[in-house]
């Protein structure tokens, strides 16, 4: 009788983590439909690099210029442009997201994953826009 409750459970928590995944699956197709990934030159590209920067710079950031920043995407999402980037503020720090848009710079120090990189820059996007 344990032995069937302990597959029972088992079974169950397998069924959850495959509705999770396919809700995420499907988050993520949705997102996917709504972007339209854009190509910048160079120029644009290191006009908002220097933007971050400059926002970086300010106290209540970081109140210093990063070790690194790195331009990883570009994209458009409900008639916004919008570049993502990832910095380092030290050179043994953790990557973490910024975003460069038509409605303003953001970052929340959140750690940048590549896997999610246009689904948490959609998210400062929406902080931004509300």
């Amino acid at each position: 009788m344990g032995l069937d409750i302990a597959h029972l459970i088992s079974s169950i928590s397998k069924l959850a983590l495959r509705k999770s995944r396919q809700k995420e699956k499907n988050k993520r197709n949705k997102l996917n439909s709504q972007i339209k990934i854009l190509n910048f030159n160079e120029k644009i590209i290191n006009n908002a690099k220097s933007k971050l920067n400059n926002w970086l710079l300010d106290p209540n950031k970081i109140g210093f210029s990063p070790n690194k920043i790195e331009f990883t995407n570009s994209f458009e999402y409900n008639n916004i442009k919008c570049l993502v980037f990832k910095y380092q503020e030290t050179i043994s720090s953790k990557w973490i997201l910024a975003i460069v848009s038509d409605v303003g710079i953001l970052s929340k120090m959140k750690e940048y994953n590549k896997n999610k990189e246009l689904e948490d820059a959609i998210e400062l996007l929406e902080v931004l826009k509300n």
